[in-house]
């Protein structure tokens, strides 16, 4: 999941789609989302709660601010591991 999850990011900054929305919802695909709303959880939360990760989710409005939320999830070395 995290070489994927790097390399879907780098492709989303190259390429955007039309709406920002599509981005952010693969990478919470990619960290596990399952249920929707305030019943949301993640296989991978890092520090996080699933309720804070889906803010910080929601809230992300550049592939920097996904890549950075990811980050702290995966764990840097994780997250850039091929």
């Amino acid at each position: 999941a995290h070489q994927h999850t790097s390399r879907y990011l780098a492709l989303a900054e190259a390429h955007p789609p039309e709406q920002f929305s599509v981005v952010r919802g693969h990478v919470m695909w990619m960290l596990g989302r399952s249920g929707k709303g305030h019943r949301c959880t993640f296989d991978h939360l890092g520090p996080y709660t699933a309720p804070q990760l889906r803010m910080a989710l929601c809230e992300a409005s550049s592939v920097r601010e996904l890549e950075a939320i990811v980050r702290a999830t995966l764990g840097a070395a994780d997250f850039f591991t091929c």
